[in-house]
């Protein structure tokens, strides 16, 4: 017999039988005095069973069965479970209801009535055996008991729509938790071992301890994967005001047993910080439940002591193999080279799968094999949207190619890249972190006057990595209040942690400047915020570019926890004849003799000024429709000394001074 089928024949034939309970309970004279002849309705029940079972193939099973056994409910309280679902689904049976009880005044399924139908007294030892507090029906909330202010015989049992439909063989979740549901995706990671030993021990309360671009959820999989578990996930930072917290912890507890599989769900502070009980419901049932959070476990949230770890980021070749699988169950490969970018991106595996499938829409887009830098591209995808309130996000356009800086600058940009994508391989598989508590992650300070170069570099870091660059807006951290410029910067590295990118604080002074004396209360709080910065910077698990035009401006304290330092100086004679003509381009019109050498040679500019002067000079010509010529250039670069307040010589143009003349 079709699996489907048996599994309907048997909800069909118990939920006669229940029915025929109660027609001969209504039909009774007085109403409500006949007494079941118990003998009778175990026989019937044997009968009914017997013939199911010799449908049933070897290792086959039934819905009904199933419920049955994750419950763990006896005999009698899947039929109250049975006898609340028949008067939710056929008026026939609500009205049997009424003859059998005809003082009520809403003809219903009741407390009373259910403890007849299954044999039991209609007093405090019948409802202790399958409706109190502690029975299976109501600690797993498969029924509840309304109108606590009639007696208890009268109050109305009521069956959650959920339960109707997994006994009808309705497939899916709660309509609830749709939004909350998760793929859970196995990759396997340091310590996920411990896990699967504890729960084949019989351990059923795991709280995992996720941190910045690690998920727990995953973690929690790999583990349930090597027990061979079966297990629903949920993530509650989908959770809306609406979610009663209480009442959404009591419908993902129900799911574990409606699908016979243990149980992910977090982060729990999700509910915790709105009713410490909140996880009363999913600490209370026979299956695995595996809790997930950022913060250290709570011993008010429950008398239950769980067993606690921290989760660790799978290694790089386990993370390009979940890239690789997930492509090829789209039909194509991950290209040849691309390694070493997918190792250095911070992705939990959920993801990194999200990536994998962006990066194959833009190659599909290009009609190309996936590439590094389609890869990239997929993982921009997962940045946080909630950084851009503090912050520009800036998708890298530049590459080191673009950087004309000495050689000894350019190495020491460099060394924040290699540190990006080796600090896995350094810190945790050659244990090169050492025993202070600093984190994981990366500071580096650009110093040098305007326009040199800092945040080029930055942006070029930022495209080599293949992630974002996040310029901190300091007009949305800094606050005249007390107390906010803190708390904005800890959204703001809160956030940076758990993405792939860049923090770049420009004009870094206003914000990493030295400590004074305190000489009153203004002094006292913004030497509290460096205080906190300090701190914060500390144990920092991302990659941030401090950048100063004032570099004796920034407290030592910082000098002291910075990775790198790299000095920007004014460019030589040989770099900027480079960056004149490169801000010079072939495709720009311009006259065949700009003396661009006698430019680069005179003039001690950085590379900022020199693109001002080029693209003031080509706006110029754009408005005469006309090349750019020399005496565009010189012009511009009057203006631009004008604008730096710098004391423009025409001598200084030597040959060319004339080119000044109004009329050229």
């Amino acid at each position: 017999m079709d699996p489907d089928a048996l599994s309907d024949s048997h909800f069909q034939a118990r939920m006669r039988l229940v029915i025929d309970r109660l027609s001969r309970l209504a039909e009774a004279d007085p109403p409500g005095s006949f007494r079941l002849d118990l003998a009778a309705v175990d026989q019937a029940l044997e009968k009914v069973e017997g013939e199911i079972d010799a449908a049933l193939d070897d290792g086959a099973s039934t819905r009904l069965g199933a419920i049955q056994r994750s419950f763990d409910l006896t005999h009698a309280e899947l039929d109250v479970l049975l006898f609340a679902v028949a008067a939710e689904l056929d008026t026939d049976v609500r009205e049997l209801c009424a003859r059998a009880q005809p003082g009520l005044t809403t003809p219903t399924a009741t407390v009373g009535l259910a403890l007849e139908l299954v044999g039991l007294p209609v007093d405090q030892a019948g409802l202790v055996e399958v409706l109190s507090e502690r029975s299976a029906l109501v600690r797993h909330h498969l029924v509840s008991i309304e109108q606590p202010e009639l007696p208890v015989a009268l109050r109305p049992l009521r069956v959650p729509d959920r339960m109707v439909r997994a006994l009808q063989g309705v497939a899916g979740v709660d309509p609830l938790l749709r939004s909350l549901e998760t793929p859970l995706v196995a990759v396997p990671a340091p310590g996920t071992d411990q896990i699967a030993e504890v729960l084949s021990a019989g351990v059923r309360i795991v709280y995992i301890r996720e941190r910045p671009a690690v998920s727990g959820h995953a973690y929690a999989a790999a583990a349930l994967d090597q027990l061979g578990i079966t297990a629903v996930g949920f993530d509650l930072r989908r959770a809306g005001p609406d979610h009663h917290p209480y009442g959404l912890a009591a419908a993902i507890a129900r799911e574990g047993g409606l699908h016979d599989a243990a149980v992910v769900v977090g982060p729990i502070e999700t509910i915790t910080n709105r009713d410490v009980e909140a996880l009363v419901p999913l600490l209370d049932n026979p299956w695995p439940v595996i809790l997930v959070g950022s913060s250290a476990w709570e011993p008010s949230w429950s008398r239950i002591v769980p067993f606690t770890v921290d989760a660790q980021r799978p290694e790089p070749a386990a993370l390009i193999e979940l890239w690789e699988r997930t492509l090829a169950a789209r039909g194509v490969e991950l290209g040849e080279g691309v390694d070493e970018v997918v190792a250095v991106l911070r992705l939990t595996p959920e993801q990194t799968v999200r990536a994998a499938v962006a990066a194959h829409l833009a190659a599909a887009a290009d009609a190309a094999p996936v590439d590094g830098t389609h890869v990239r591209l997929g993982a921009r995808t997962q940045a946080a949207g909630r950084l851009e309130q503090l912050a520009e996000r800036i998708a890298p356009r530049s590459s080191f190619d673009d950087l004309v800086l000495p050689q000894n600058q350019l190495e020491q940009v460099a060394q924040v890249v290699e540190r990006g994508r080796h600090r896995d391989r350094v810190l945790d598989e050659w244990k090169m972190r050492g025993l202070g508590s600093r984190g994981r992650g990366i500071t580096a300070l650009f110093a040098g006057d305007s326009g040199t170069g800092k945040t080029l570099s930055a942006e070029a870091i930022a495209g080599e990595l293949g992630v974002d660059l996040y310029v901190i807006d300091l007009s949305t951290v800094v606050d005249k209040y007390v107390g906010e410029t803190e708390k904005n910067l800890s959204r703001v590295f809160d956030e940076a942690e758990g993405i792939n990118g860049i923090l770049f604080f420009d004009e870094a002074d206003a914000l990493f400047g030295k400590r004074s004396e305190t000489s009153g209360a203004h002094d006292r709080y913004a030497n509290v915020e460096v205080a906190y910065l300090l701190q914060r910077m500390e144990h920092f698990d991302g990659i941030a570019i401090l950048a100063t035009n004032l570099r004796s401006n920034i407290d030592e304290a910082f000098t002291r926890r910075l990775d790198i330092i790299v000095h920007f100086t004014i460019p030589d004679v040989d770099h900027r004849l480079t960056l004149w003509r490169r801000h010079l381009p072939e495709t720009l019109p311009q006259d065949e003799d700009l003396d661009v050498d006698f430019l680069a040679t005179r003039f001690e500019l950085s590379g900022g000024v020199i693109r001002n002067v080029t693209l003031t000079a080509a706006f110029r010509a754009a408005q005469r429709g006309d090349r750019v010529t020399m005496a565009d250039l010189v012009k511009a670069l009057s203006a631009e000394y004008s604008k730096m307040g710098r004391l423009f010589d025409t001598s200084m143009l030597g040959p060319h001074a004339g080119l000044l003349d109004p009329g050229n």
